[in-house]
């Protein structure tokens, strides 16, 4: 925040662009990363403790390529300058596969039998670990996984689709999945932010190769995710009847999926979209903010 803020460059005419081993990853225009920054940031604050010269870095919902331990990272601000980096460690701490895998399992005896994943989580990695935990094992168990559609991929959004599809259930060691979720933020336009969907997009050709997916045996249920969506158009979606499920962003910082933020809360609010649900006939799943 505080380049702009210092030299009175304005966001809106500013390039990023992210590179990892000096290939460009993601490129656009700056205002994107700003989404709700100033209460993000006030809620850092809470728990530590920022210095001038710190560095937060607030990217919109598929604007962060995934990374791993030892890339090395650069952030370019045209008209300001360069951050470089490298990537020092897991998002959650370094891990093993074995320990993963050992965790699933202890999920599993305690009588966990919902597994929520996604191709973008950890490269597809996750999924790969899911698989190999589930293979042979003899419980019931729901899994999930989701399509985030690119925006070079809208011209063939049933081809985009199934190729993401067939992809995860081959790391899932699986012929189908319970539930295949939209993983894009939805706006009032396409493209509102980077990869971010409209409800005509939702409901035109999303849903019809979600539909293929159903009929093709891939998926049981389609679902939306809805990570601070613009609410209007998520409701329009909930509203139509043609998603069986709806991925909620609720944790102990932020319940507005639930119910309206109290007077004076600075929180993103969600819309209360779970008495939606309810309402509209819709699976409810609430997620802890911590994972996109």
């Amino acid at each position: 925040m505080g380049p702009w803020l210092a030299t009175a460059l304005a966001p809106h005419t500013r390039e990023t662009t992210i590179r990892m081993h000096g290939q460009i990853q993601r490129q656009g225009n700056t205002r994107h990363m700003l989404f709700d920054a100033a209460s993000h940031i006030a809620k850092i604050s809470r728990y530590s403790t920022l210095y001038p010269g710190d560095v937060v870095w607030l990217g919109a919902e598929g604007a962060t390529p995934n990374m791993r331990p030892g890339d090395v990272v650069e952030i370019e601000i045209s008209g300001i300058g360069t951050l470089r980096n490298a990537v020092v460690a897991e998002v959650w701490g370094p891990t093993t596969e074995a320990e993963s895998m050992r965790t699933i399992h202890r999920a599993l005896e305690l009588g966990v039998n919902f597994f929520d994943m996604a191709p973008g989580y950890g490269s597809g990695k996750a999924e790969e670990v899911l698989g190999r935990a589930l293979h042979g094992r003899q419980e019931q168990v729901v899994v999930a996984t989701k399509v985030r559609l690119a925006a070079e991929e809208m011209h063939d959004v049933a081809g985009a689709v199934r190729t993401s599809v067939e992809a995860s259930l081959r790391r899932l060691r699986r012929e189908t999945v319970d539930v295949l979720h939209v993983h894009n933020r939805f706006t009032p336009q396409r493209g509102d932010l980077p990869h971010s969907l409209s409800a005509d997009d939702a409901l035109g050709p999303v849903l019809d190769a979600y539909r293929q997916m159903q009929h093709a045996g891939k998926t049981r249920f389609i679902g939306i995710s809805a990570m601070e969506p613009d609410v209007p158009t998520v409701r329009r979606i909930m509203t139509s009847g043609h998603f069986d499920t709806v991925l909620a962003y609720y944790n102990l910082l932020n319940w507005t999926a639930q119910e309206p933020p109290p007077p004076g809360v600075s929180l993103w609010d969600n819309g209360q979209i779970i008495p939606l649900a309810r309402s509209a006939g819709c699976a409810r799943s609430r997620r802890n903010a911590s994972r996109r």
